[in-house]
């Protein structure tokens, strides 16, 4: 997802488009170490207890404790308010750069969407009405791809003909 944000604004200048592509990686660095340390963790925690090593209330209460974590908490917290950033910077510059305007109005819906949960359904919801809105500006009638000039191999301006 951070990749997919920062290809939002590739090649396009400006402080907007410059701001969202770092809160791109911001969010992918603290988001993701965030889900690594929650699901790792979880992860290991239920192995143990189906295993018969930790008992299951045991485990519960454990998993329980690391979700209420205040340093994994923030981790999230950090990533969720840079990947709402990445998103309305980029809507920002995406504007200024003559991007069809609804599906730029509709970058909302992920960055309210992630304010909720990152488990089912607001995780697959953020993330899918990003990849859905992502996909029309890059390939919609109006977006950047459609309207770009075949380059040559060799860097000068010569036209292809097709």
């Amino acid at each position: 997802m951070g990749v997919a944000l920062w290809l939002l604004t590739a090649g396009l200048p400006g402080v907007f488009a410059t701001v969202s592509r770092a809160a791109a990686v911001v969010f992918a660095l603290f988001y993701d170490a965030g889900d690594a340390i929650a699901g790792i963790s979880t992860g290991i925690l239920a192995r143990s207890a189906q295993a018969g090593a930790l008992g299951e209330r045991a485990a519960v209460g454990a998993i329980q404790t690391l979700w209420a974590d205040p340093f994994k908490t923030l981790l999230f917290d950090i990533g969720r308010d840079a990947f709402i950033m990445a998103l309305v910077t980029a809507a920002v510059a995406l504007y200024r750069a003559g991007t069809p305007r609804l599906p730029l109005v509709l970058l909302v819906l992920p960055a309210f969407l992630v304010t909720f949960d990152h488990a089912f359904p607001f995780g697959s919801l953020t993330f899918g009405t990003f990849f859905v809105i992502a996909g029309w500006l890059e390939l919609g009638p109006g977006s950047a791809s459609s309207s770009r000039q075949p380059r040559s191999v060799s860097g000068t301006s010569e036209k292809t003909i097709v």
